[in-house]
């Protein structure tokens, strides 16, 4: 591979990590709009960026026999937004990304359960590290303490981003990318419009503002993110989607004056330890 094609696709990683972690951010900062709310508009913005970088020749929702899988990668991913959305109107933004992150681990146990693959032993012992870490922003004196409802929704949102991961890898190489990402907001409009008709609340000037950064930097990350795994391997460049745990600690202190806690800091060393270690193991088991 090309150096320079490998250093643009690092950093389009890393560019669709602070992207993610902004949108975690603005959904953040119009807590009183609710998060099947916050979806729609999310998608609603998400599809008019994919019909700006459409081409011809690219499905649009892709083949009939495509649909079970297109459909399940869907759904899961909608709700690991769901999930993230609910959670980031208590939690924390550094603890939210932490065990968001751990998805990428659970992955590790899913693909030799439901793809078979072979999985080393010491990828399993990163994933214990990961979940370690995860568990940590739930520790005393952790930003999430106590808040057991909060910590349930961003480990099911983490739990069925990895459910969306594995349906991504097999849809990987049959279906055009940018298939999967108007498929996903298709459907997840169609999911969250039911929600929006019953429970409307209109946003206010600034509120306005959040859901289109909500909507933008889910595009944004999306888009960029398809490009990165367009110019190298998942495999090389995923840990640099880790990167986000420090984004989010970042935006969280500067926009909304949250605190690193101790707890945090640990948790979110032990998770980005366990994507290296977890990375290098893979690296050599490819030899």
């Amino acid at each position: 591979m090309h150096k320079k094609t490998k250093k643009k696709a690092i950093v389009l990683m890393m560019a669709s990590a602070a992207c993610f972690s902004a949108m975690q951010l603005s959904s953040s900062l119009c807590v009183e709009i609710p998060a099947m709310e916050q979806v729609f508009f999310r998608n609603v913005m998400c599809l008019a960026m994919y019909a700006v970088v459409w081409r011809k020749g690219i499905s649009v929702l892709g083949t009939l026999k495509q649909q079970p899988l297109l459909w399940a990668w869907s759904v899961c991913g909608c709700l690991n937004v769901v999930f993230l959305f609910i959670a980031a109107k208590t939690g924390d933004q550094g603890s939210l990304m932490i065990i968001g992150r751990t998805s990428g681990f659970l992955v590790v146990i899913l693909a030799a359960v439901v793809l078979k693959e072979r999985v080393g032993r010491e990828q399993y012992l990163a994933v214990l590290l990961a979940i370690g870490g995860g568990i940590l922003t739930a520790a005393p004196g952790s930003a999430l303490s106590g808040d057991s409802f909060t910590f349930a929704m961003a480990a099911l949102s983490s739990l069925f981003s990895a459910f969306a991961s594995v349906c991504l890898g097999m849809l990987k190489n049959r279906v055009h990318a940018l298939t999967v990402a108007i498929h996903f907001s298709v459907v997840s409009l169609l999911m969250s419009a039911p929600f929006l008709l019953a429970d409307f609340t209109m946003p206010d000037g600034g509120q306005w503002l959040c859901l289109a950064g909500i909507g933008l930097f889910g595009g944004l990350g999306q888009l960029t993110q398809m490009w990165a795994f367009e110019r190298a391997l998942v495999g090389e460049i995923n840990i640099y989607g880790y990167s986000g745990i420090l984004f989010s600690m970042l935006f969280g202190r500067l926009f909304l004056g949250e605190r690193v806690t101790a707890a945090a800091a640990a948790g979110g060393c032990l998770v980005i330890a366990a994507g290296v270690w977890s990375y290098l193991a893979a690296r050599r088991q490819q030899g």
